[in-house]
């Protein structure tokens, strides 16, 4: 016998084996089930024919039930035993519902139309009420409303019953009702069902202080103190209406103090800090002083010049309102700041004015821009104190 002659007899050797094998194995793994009918309709195969019966029973009295029927429990139920690898196995609720789908049983029940719109049989009237109400509460529980808001509920719709006779299997549960009504309405323009909810709801908000500007004697210029005021309570009571489940409107019906804020009050220096000799006011630009205040190539220097580069920021000295803009031969663009009191602060030779007449800055706010504009030797700031027109030195009042 040649290599090839014994690889031959070894494969069919190993076959043989196998195939008793796997038979045995078959054979041990089969089972015995009951197939279940009730006047010779096939029902369902099942392992507990005692299981099978009593779901029967049970389907029976949920029929008369549900359809107010009277059905007798059937003696007609029969099993046929057989055997193999595989049986499904049945919940209880599932080998009821198989039972309800092969059972050969017409009854009276009721076709639900809304609008053109046929959506199944359901057993009565009563019923179809009772699906509408489980739609408005599944919209309900869809736009997470707080059913102790909830003030009132009306639902609208087109809907008729029509009495017809058909098969038990035809008749739809309750609840598969409900999701085809939610699913045919999903996004729709015109739905099927319009379920109207209106809620109300009383928050507490906070009520922000009014801010009170007192002017004070006991501050000087430039200097302030504030009396931080706090938060008042308000309980706003709002309608809100859903139309199913989405919220499109929501109205506030009233609003009551619970509790009354306390004002901030900002008390503002008039007090002239001149005389007293008083640093009050912010460097304008940043740079080195290159020109000081007094005389100069033979006339008075009412200023200090600031050396700067084109575009450096001008930042108001003060708080104020901005008197004038203009163009002077001397100053070039110019701003005239007054700050109360007879106080002014003029800022020259900018190459851009960044604030109007009238307008309120506070102390920092950039007003313009440094350049050489008027009668200039390179790029800087020109800035004066004056009180009550006439110019002083600014240096000693800068921090």
């Amino acid at each position: 016998m040649g290599s090839r002659d014994i690889k031959l007899f070894l494969i069919k050797a190993i076959i043989l084996l196998a195939v008793p094998s796997a038979i045995y194995i078959n054979v041990l793994n089969k089972i015995d089930y009951y197939c279940f009918y009730e006047n010779g309709v096939y029902i369902a195969c099942v392992n507990d024919k005692e299981e099978a019966k009593e779901a029967f029973n049970q389907v029976k009295g949920d029929i008369n039930k549900r359809f107010g029927t009277t059905i007798e429990k059937s003696n007609n139920i029969s099993f046929k035993k057989s055997s193999g690898n595989v049986v499904s196995e049945y919940t209880l609720n599932e080998l009821k519902e198989n039972i309800v789908k092969n059972l050969n049983l017409n009854i009276t029940a009721f076709r639900f139309v809304i609008g053109k719109n046929n959506i199944g049989y359901i057993a009565n009237k009563e019923e179809g009420k009772q699906i509408l109400e489980k739609v408005a509460d599944r919209y309900i529980d869809i736009g997470k409303i707080d059913k102790s808001d909830i003030v009132s509920v009306s639902i609208d719709t087109n809907s008729e019953y029509i009495e017809e006779k058909t098969s038990v299997s035809n008749v739809l549960p309750t609840d598969e009702v409900v999701n085809k009504i939610i699913e045919t309405d999903k996004d729709s323009e015109e739905p099927l069902v319009k379920v109207e909810v209106k809620t109300k709801d009383k928050t507490m908000i906070d009520v922000e202080p009014a801010t009170i500007i007192n002017s004070s004697e006991d501050l000087f210029i430039g200097e302030s103190k504030v009396d931080k005021g706090t938060n008042g309570k308000n309980e706003v009571e709002e309608e809100s209406t859903y139309i199913n489940g989405k919220k499109i409107n929501t109205e506030k019906i009233s609003e009551k103090i619970v509790v009354k804020p306390i004002d901030t009050v900002i008390h503002t220096g008039i007090k002239n800090p001149i005389p007293s000799g008083i640093a009050f006011l912010s460097k304008p630009s940043r740079g080195s002083i290159s020109s000081n205040f007094g005389a100069r190539w033979g006339e008075v220097h009412h200023g200090i010049d600031i050396a700067s580069n084109v575009g450096d920021p001008i930042g108001a000295a003060l708080d104020g309102t901005v008197k004038e803009t203009s163009y002077n031969s001397v100053y070039g663009n110019m701003i005239v700041v007054d700050h109360g009191g007879g106080i002014e602060t003029i800022y020259g030779h900018c190459s851009k004015v960044l604030v109007k007449p009238g307008q309120k800055i506070k102390r920092g706010d950039i007003i313009g821009k440094v350049g050489t504009t008027g009668r200039s030797t390179g790029p800087h700031l020109h800035f004066e104190l004056r009180v009550n027109g006439t110019a002083i030195n600014p240096n000693k009042y800068i921090k």
